[in-house]
């Protein structure tokens, strides 16, 4: 009976390390694609407006430290920044001198050596709201 109980704990004490092992595993598979699914590598920030002119911070990291092309258009195409960038971390800040109401601009970060691209739009809209309430007087 002393044997019996001995070769049951042994294999509990094994159904369990491999358990806990197994469990750890799946715990650290799942944390990992985790992280790599909320990596976006830009990062694009509405600032503020100085003098009704809108203000953006763009950021990102460039680990390879590939040489990358950063053009920012207007909606009719035309180029209002260009910049070849090769370094570890990219940040700036973009003052639009644009006055318009509604604003529509693109940022193109483009890899030519890998033929990739990546592309953001910037809108700006304005509306005005007017709010009438009519209400009974005694």
């Amino acid at each position: 009976m002393i044997i019996m109980k001995s070769a049951t704990i042994n294999n509990l004490v094994k159904i369990l390390f491999f358990t806990a092992v197994m469990a750890l595993l799946t715990v650290g598979t799942v944390l990992t694609a985790n992280a790599n699914e909320g990596n976006n590598p830009v990062a694009i920030k509405y600032i503020g407006a100085v003098g009704n002119q809108p203000v953006f911070q763009v950021e990102f990291d460039n680990a390879a430290e590939a040489e990358l092309l950063v053009v920012l258009k207007d909606a009719d195409g035309h180029v209002l920044y260009n910049e070849k960038f090769q370094g570890k971390h990219f940040s700036k800040r973009f003052q639009l001198n644009r006055s318009e109401e509604d604003l529509q601009v693109s940022l193109s970060l483009i890899n030519r050596k890998a033929r990739q691209s990546q592309e953001y739009q910037i809108n700006r809209n304005t509306r005005v709201v007017e709010d009438v309430t009519v209400t009974r007087v005694r």
